[in-house]
Formats: structure tokens, sequence, C-alpha cells
């Protein structure tokens, strides 16, 4: 994804969401991939993950879900819904060489937290603080992880009060993928206890393998 591509579409998918409206009905989800037993599943197949909220809950109607795919990697995030106001963003690039991916993989993870919060800090239009840091595994796969706090004025997220967010950043080598995942979660939601967490958000995405294109098949020779 090029630098000009990758920031227009981080501008649209991180912007900071405020409350999702109650009354009508919710519109129904109109997506490139699909879901099914409570995962999402990629338009080609190469990944899936678990859904944040199952769907028989009461928040998956509500749920948004919002895909962008451009050259390989793939982006999907999920939320706000009705009561809880996390969102759940996944980014999953394929490494064409897993060898290389593991030898750039902390550059990488330094890279995604530059684009991600620079947009967030825009839209959010206040810093993220420094929290904490560790680089536990994720599913038995390296990994680094990172939490920061954003305290966003009032208007943005809420209407009459400043509030306050926690951002947790997990980086994963897969072999396959760099998987990067960004939970953007209110201080003060009381329904998001609970709620699925960055890590168990991360260790739910599985991979397909890349099936290599079959050889053309060369005809017979032509008897002589």
């Amino acid at each position: 994804m090029s630098r000009a591509s990758r920031a227009a579409a981080l501008a649209a998918a991180v912007a900071l969401a405020g409350c999702t409206t109650f009354g009508e009905e919710p519109p129904p989800k109109v997506l490139a991939g699909s879901i099914t037993n409570d995962r999402y599943i990629s338009r080609d197949g190469s990944f899936s993950v678990a859904l944040p909220h199952r769907q028989d809950s009461f928040e998956y109607p509500y749920m948004q879900v919002k895909e962008m795919a451009n050259e390989g990697d793939q982006y999907v995030s999920f939320g706000p819904a009705a009561y809880d106001q996390t969102i759940w963003r996944l980014e999953v690039a394929p490494a064409p060489d897993p060898e290389v991916l593991a030898s750039v993989f902390d550059t990488a993870f330094e890279a995604e937290i530059a684009n991600y919060r620079h947009q967030i800090e825009l839209a959010g239009r206040s810093p993220l603080q420094f929290e904490s840091e560790s680089d536990d595994a994720v599913a038995g796969h390296p990994s680094r992880q990172r939490t920061f706090t954003q305290v966003v004025p009032a208007g943005i997220v809420a209407d009459d009060e400043p509030t306050t967010l926690t951002h947790e950043v997990l980086a994963v080598d897969m072999h396959l993928a760099l998987v990067f995942v960004w939970v953007q979660r209110r201080e003060d939601a009381r329904s998001n206890k609970g709620s699925m967490s960055a890590r168990a958000f991360a260790e739910s995405v599985s991979l397909t393998a890349a099936i290599p294109p079959e050889r053309p098949t060369e005809p017979p020779p032509r008897p002589q």
C-alpha cells in the first residue's frame, strides 16, 4: 500500500466514533467479506477473526463493520455497537518472505503505530500518552504490545464532557503475515466490562496458507 493511499485509508478508518444512535432498526451489514458462526471471514478467505459480539447478542445488529483492502493489505474494524462503544481494528499484511518479516518486525511495529497514532491524534485533537509495553507471545507467535491513553475533548466522542480512551496495540508475527491490532476502549463505558480484550481478539485471528498458483500444463509434443 502506498504512503498516500495508506494515509487516506487510515484517515477514514481510524476516525474516533461517537455513540451509536438508537431508535430505528439498524441497517443490514453489507460486506465484501462474510460472517458465519460468530467469525468474520475476509473476502479472499485469507484470514478470519472472532466477532467481538456474538451474532445472537443485542450488540451485534448495531455493531458497525468497516472493511478496506489495498495491494494485499486488508483491514477490518468492528464497533461501536449498541452500549459497548469499543472499536476493534485489525490489519493483516501478507509476508512474501517470512524470514524477512522476522528481521523487520520491530521496525514494522513502530511504523504501524506511527501511522495509526497520527490519524487518531488528529481525529481526537489530543495526544496519546504512553502507559505500558510488553513483548509476551500471542498464541505462540512473537508479539509486541503497547498501551496508550487519550483524553478527548467534549464534542468528539461524547457531547457533554471530555472522554478518556484506552488504546491497546498489538503486532503479531504470524509467519505468513504481520497481524496488527488496535483496540480503542472508553474508560467510562459501563457495558464494555467483560467484552473481548485486545489479546483475545488477536489470538482469534486465523490465517489460511496461500496456495501457490498451479503451473500451466505443457501440451504433449506433436508426433513428428
